[in-house]
């Protein structure tokens, strides 16, 4: 017995040892792996010379992924993971790759060590390891891990429980990559996700990034990648062409922003020099008046520009919008305490100061819809929900209600004409609102700001809401006599010279254009205007409409019909086309003040339907 209980003895006392040995070579490592990754950390190698760091990246995610170091060295070494992937341009998808197979190890420490290490490279590199965890190629690997069908019944409860925490924050914050939410919505749909976890740490902060402005049109996105997959050389001279244009408009939008930074400059400069001379008014002498009356003047010219830039940067959603509303906000209170402190006597006509209130008040009008700062109690809510509130008293220039002097004035035309409706919501009421009412439950969404600072509507009703030109019959309220019996042709018009055309509408490579014209044979309160559309696109507009009228009480507007409704598309070795109406404004013949005109404007392109409307002003 001792023979046969000596050998098993022996056999157990050698297993016993090797377990022993297994143990002591185990914590052996362990401090073998800490030295060496406080050597890393501490940039120096076993020889005590300096530690090269220009190692791959694959080094450095099996460092941070270590299950023998401690929490501290593994952020440590996490943080130099995310500057490596942030150096690297293949770093995010080489990153990404090799984690997702990590988080499928059949060890449960180092798939949740993965998945803590996919968490900070998210929070830490930026869009580009946003966009590979945003491809199905990783999205599947978590499917993997939690779903019954893979490895579902494998994965321990951390480990699930983490991969559904992070699934459920990258969906809320990045809700512009709409797989990670399709992938969410499938588990929870097939029970793989019972309920939506509750989140203790600090979601991520992931915005959609900004595209180049010359990429922002999606039509013209799509057409230039449709030319370029074709081995058509036309198309390829096309495509070039589009190119082109796409540059210059970006080379136009970077001119209109450094326009502004110099308008908001010089706004800020004037204020603060007149602010200082105002707070020592009675110290200076009569020459400093003079500085301060242009001062002031500057100002007065500057504040319809702020109004404009404010309305663009309202309506494409520009960060410069609190900027431009804080200097707009500084403009108004210095012009109002000019007039406060100096008094009137400034050499200004009050009525042409009335005038250029007034102007500002119609320029600003329809901006202010599109910031929400509406004073009418009837108004729908702001159509921009970046800001949801904006302090009434900042923003004293921007009011819109009229002064008495123009209600008494308006009411007793209305009374004088017999009606108690305004030109502006006779004329145009019926119409625009026919034509650009929505269908659906949908609202109006702002589209594009045109270069003279206008409101324009994009609407998304697909149907055409316009009837053909020359058949819309709209019931005047305002006798329309002198204008009805006029017949003019585009050969009886001459073009004045002397004033420079207005662009009404510029957008998408359409251009409508404003001309003043002559006549000699109509009487001297119909002025006759030329107005040109124009396409250069490189595809055809089909079904083109137009319609002009006035706004301003007391002018009454007819656009004659044509029968041309298409544009060819533009190439460069024909003569371009374009479509010419004639528009007759009734005014009087020493009107002085502006004429507020409403377009809205019409076409069909690539099976697409588009509608625009807008407000623009008449220099008489």
């Amino acid at each position: 017995m001792r023979r046969l209980l000596a050998p098993c003895g022996q056999q157990i006392y050698g297993a016993e040892s090797g377990l022993l040995n297994w143990q002591k070579q185990n914590a052996t490592y362990r401090q073998t792996s800490r030295n060496y990754f406080h050597k890393l950390m501490n940039g120096q190698c076993e020889n005590g010379s300096a530690l090269q760091l220009d190692k791959p990246l694959e080094y450095f995610l099996a460092a941070a992924t270590n299950p023998y170091i401690t929490e501290d060295e593994r952020n440590q070494l996490a943080t130099v993971l995310c500057e490596k992937i942030g150096s690297d341009l293949e770093g995010a998808a080489v990153a990404v790759k090799n984690l997702s197979h990590k988080i499928l190890s059949p060890d449960q420490s180092e798939a949740l060590i993965a998945l803590n290490i996919i968490d900070k490279c998210v929070r830490s590199c930026g869009q580009r390891v946003w966009n590979e965890i945003a491809k199905f190629r990783f999205l599947n690997q978590l499917v993997r891990l939690l779903s019954p069908k893979y490895m579902g019944l494998e994965t321990s409860d951390a480990v699930r429980n983490r991969a559904i925490e992070l699934l459920f924050t990258w969906k809320n914050s990045m809700r512009h990559l709409g797989k990670i939410e399709e992938v969410y919505a499938l588990l929870k749909e097939q029970g793989v996700i019972q309920s939506d976890p509750v989140i203790t740490t600090e979601i991520p902060n992931c915005p959609k990034p900004s595209r180049l402005a010359l990429f922002e049109d999606e039509e013209k996105a799509h057409l230039l990648s449709e030319l370029l997959k074709s081995k058509n050389p036309d198309d390829l001279q096309a495509a070039n062409r589009l190119i082109k244009s796409m540059v210059r408009s970006e080379d136009l939008r970077m001119e209109r922003i450094t326009k502004r930074r110099e308008c908001i400059e010089k706004a800020e400069g004037n204020c603060r020099v007149l602010s200082e001379m105002l707070d020592e008014f009675t110290v200076f002498s009569k020459s400093d008046h003079g500085v301060m009356k242009e001062l002031y003047d500057d100002l007065l010219t500057l504040r319809p520009m702020m109004f404009r830039y404010a309305g663009e940067a309202a309506e494409n959603n520009d960060e410069a919008l609190a900027d431009v509303l804080s200097v707009n906000d500084a403009v108004n209170k210095t012009i109002q305490r000019y007039k406060s402190v100096v008094g009137k006597d400034d050499n200004v006509p009050q009525q042409q100061l009335n005038g250029t209130e007034k102007e500002c008040l119609e320029q600003v009008s329809t901006q202010l819809e599109l910031l929400g700062l509406s004073s009418s109690p009837n108004r729908t809510a702001p159509l921009s929900s970046g800001h949801s509130e904006v302090d009434d008293d900042a923003l004293i220039g921007l009011s819109l209600a009229p002064s008495p002097a123009a209600l008494k004035k308006r009411k007793d035309h209305c009374q004088k004409e017999g009606t108690p409706k305004s030109s502006l919501d006779e004329l145009l009421g019926t119409l625009v609102e026919k034509a650009f009412s929505p269908k659906s439950d949908e609202p109006n969404r702002p589209k594009h700001l045109t270069v003279c600072g206008r409101e324009a509507i994009a609407s998304p009703n697909p149907v055409d809401p316009f009837s053909p030109m020359g058949s819309m019959e709209v019931s005047p309220v305002i006798p329309r006599s002198n204008l009805d019996n006029v017949s003019l042709g585009l050969t009886e018009v001459s073009l004045n010279h002397a004033r420079s055309p207005l662009i009404v509408f510029d957008e998408n490579n359409i251009k409508i254009v404003l001309y003043l014209g002559e006549c000699a044979r109509l009487s001297s309160k119909i002025h006759p205007f030329v107005a040109c559309v124009t396409n250069t696109n490189c595809y055809e507009l089909r079904e083109i409409r137009l319609i002009l009228a006035s706004s301003s009480p007391g002018v009454d507007s007819r656009l004659l019909p044509t029968t041309k409704d298409r544009l060819s598309a533009f190439s460069p070795l024909e003569a371009q086309q374009n479509i010419c109406q004639i528009l007759l404004l009734d005014a009087e013949p020493l009107m002085k003040q502006n004429i507020s005109m409403r377009f809205a404007f019409g076409y069909a392109a690539n099976g697409l339907r588009k509608d625009h409307s807008g407000e623009f002003q008449i220099e008489m």
